[in-house]
């Protein structure tokens, strides 16, 4: 303690005899101008970022990521830790890189490197968040969750066009709108047993398709437009193959804009369940309680 209290002294000491360097006015040494990146620093860049890529995206589209991705604990660090490892790893990757992966693939070398990266961040996408997927990410055990989720969902505001619109199958991206239609679905009544269910919202351009078991979103699939069926049944034969599923309680029809009683009349009678329709009819009535006064900017974004 003495001798940190002497360090200190003396250093006090020293400043008060050192010239100030800053004693003249800010104005008569202005600062020199930013000297711009060179190419040989986003070469740099490029490099470090596809060393930190390959690995975690690679893996995961081929998926692999689980069974060959180390995890390291810190001492302190709790053993279910490594059930978040990686969702970290693939949200705050993806967040970091995903305005660059957005200015998409060119004739450059760097284009060319940022073509591949994308495919393989979308093909993971689409391993990580199938239920089927040795790989697939842990979106809901424990908080920490919550938070790498936020980081993957950042990537894709960041990257719309090559992380969300190029993806065929859009496994876990739900547009905004099925998120506010979603969240107006009624909820099992309190003590119920859990059912599985089948909720479908049709817009004037696409129809998106989620299964719901135990309550919980289970898949989510979403087609451009075509017959109510033809876009229903592909998601029934996920639901029977991969996700176990039995036989659906009941299915419910969002069609703003749209006549779809001739359409749901037919799939109550192959899908032999009860199919009902849900209001709202517009997609301003979508918006105005789930959304509130947000809903109009996100309604002119679809």
């Amino acid at each position: 303690m003495q001798q940190r209290r002497e360090f200190i002294r003396r250093l006090s000491a020293l400043g008060a005899v050192l010239p100030v360097a800053h004693a003249t006015s800010p104005r008569s040494t202005p600062a020199p101008a930013a000297t711009p990146p060179s190419a040989e620093s986003r070469e740099e860049w490029v490099r470090l970022a596809t060393r930190l890529a390959d690995p975690v995206l690679g893996a995961l589209a081929a998926g692999r990521l689980r069974a060959t991705m180390p995890v390291e604990l810190s001492a302190t660090a709790t053993a279910e830790r490594r059930d978040y490892a990686h969702l970290e790893a693939v949200g705050r990757l993806l967040a970091g890189i995903a305005p660059w992966l957005e200015l998409g693939a060119d004739s450059t070398p760097e284009g060319a490197i940022r073509g591949r990266l994308a495919g393989l961040a979308r093909e993971g996408l689409r391993r990580g968040t199938d239920p089927s997927s040795p790989d697939f990410l842990n979106f809901t055990r424990g908080r920490q969750p919550l938070v790498d989720a936020a980081f993957l969902g950042h990537a894709i505001v960041r990257a719309p066009k090559e992380l969300l619109e190029k993806l065929d199958i859009h496994a876990g991206c739900v547009v905004p709108s099925t998120i506010a239609v979603m969240n107006l679905r009624p909820s099992p009544p309190s003590g119920s047993r859990p059912e599985d269910a089948l909720f479908v919202k049709v817009a004037p351009d696409s129809i998106a398709t989620t299964i719901f078991q135990n309550s919980r979103a289970r898949f989510y699939r979403r087609v451009a437009e075509m017959p109510l069926y033809d876009a229903v049944y592909p998601t029934m034969m996920y639901y029977q193959d991969k996700l176990g599923g039995k036989h659906l309680s009941s299915a419910t029809v969002c069609g703003y804009e749209s006549d779809l009683f001739a359409e749901m009349e037919e799939l109550e009678e192959r899908l032999s369940v009860p199919v009902r329709g849900m209001e709202p009819r517009t997609v301003e009535d979508i918006y105005k309680p789930a959304l509130g006064a947000a809903g109009f900017v996100w309604a002119n974004l679809i």
